[in-house]
Parts: structure tokens; C-alpha cells; sequence
């Protein structure tokens, strides 16, 4: 309990020099196609996914990061793109943020293997990481029934972390 409060503690306080600094980052996370570009441009409000690339083939190499109102919002290449990007995605950029935005596509159904293997390494190095993370479903139009979806990514949460 003690770890927990403590843990509460730190992120409030960073929240709190961010917001007193009024610069805050968000991480887009996620596999490869499952729309974390698409989502940073929205964010942005750029409707024409100029910032921040947006393809069937892979535009995300690097790391990507822009400023705008004071938010900088970093884009990272797809998880399940190959072992270099996943060790770049989770270096100094995870460490300097202050929110992960961890994006799903509902078309690949609930979280796989390699997702919950993903969370669990950012969660061991940084043992608030769950609790900065935003999970972002995308593709929904794809499934029927998107309470029915939601739930059984948040009962896979539960049970990992």
C-alpha cells in the first residue's frame, strides 16, 4: 500500500511541475497499424494526417514529436514492428512523459500476447506506468458490440495488473 501511495504521490507531483511548467507529453503507443498516427493528428486537429503520417505501409520509423499549446505529443513506431523500435519506443521517451496513450484496434480483437507482454515490461520499469495510461480503442466500427469489447480488455487488465 505503501509502494501505491508513494507511486500516487510522484505522478501527482510531476503532473503538478508539468502543468506549474504548463508543458506536458503524451506518448502514442501501440502496435503497428492500429492507428496511433491517425489518433496524434486528431488530437492536433490535423484532419489531413500531415503531421504525423498515415499509411497502409509503414511511415513510422522514428520517433516523432511536435509541440503544439504547450503539449508535446510524441508518435512511436508500430510495437510489432521489429525489436530495435520497441527498445527505442521504450527509452528516454517513456521516461520524459508524463501520459502513455496505449492505442488498440478492436478489428485484431481483445489484447494480444505481445501487447500484454509490452504493458507488463513498461509496468516493471516504471511502476506507475498503468496508472498513466490511457487506452485508446480504435477501429470500432469493426465489432458489433463495443461494451462487450471494453470489458474484456479491462477484465485482461485486472488480471495482469
Amino acid at each position: 500500500m505503501k509502494n501505491k501511495i508513494s507511486s500516487l504521490l510522484n505522478r501527482l507531483n510531476r503532473v503538478k511541475s508539468s502543468l506549474d511548467n504548463k508543458n506536458v507529453s503524451f506518448v502514442c503507443l501501440g502496435l503497428y497499424n492500429h492507428g496511433k498516427s491517425s489518433l496524434l493528428n486528431a488530437l492536433i486537429d490535423d484532419y489531413n494526417d500531415e503531421t504525423f503520417k498515415v499509411n497502409i505501409i509503414k511511415e513510422t520509423s522514428t520517433i516523432k514529436k511536435i509541440v503544439k499549446d504547450n503539449i508535446t505529443f510524441i508518435d512511436t513506431p508500430g510495437l510489432n514492428e521489429n525489436m530495435q523500435d520497441d527498445e527505442t519506443t521504450l527509452g528516454e521517451n517513456i521516461l520524459e512523459s508524463d501520459v502513455y496513450l496505449f492505442v488498440h484496434s478492436c478489428a485484431n480483437g481483445e489484447l494480444n500476447i505481445q501487447e500484454i507482454n509490452y504493458l507488463k515490461k513498461i509496468n516493471s520499469i516504471f511502476d506507475d506506468a498503468i496508472d498513466r495510461t490511457i487506452f485508446v480503442l480504435t477501429k470500432t466500427d469493426s465489432i458489433s458490440d463495443i461494451g462487450k469489447m471494453e470489458n474484456k480488455i479491462k477484465d485482461q487488465l485486472l488480471q495482469n495488473f
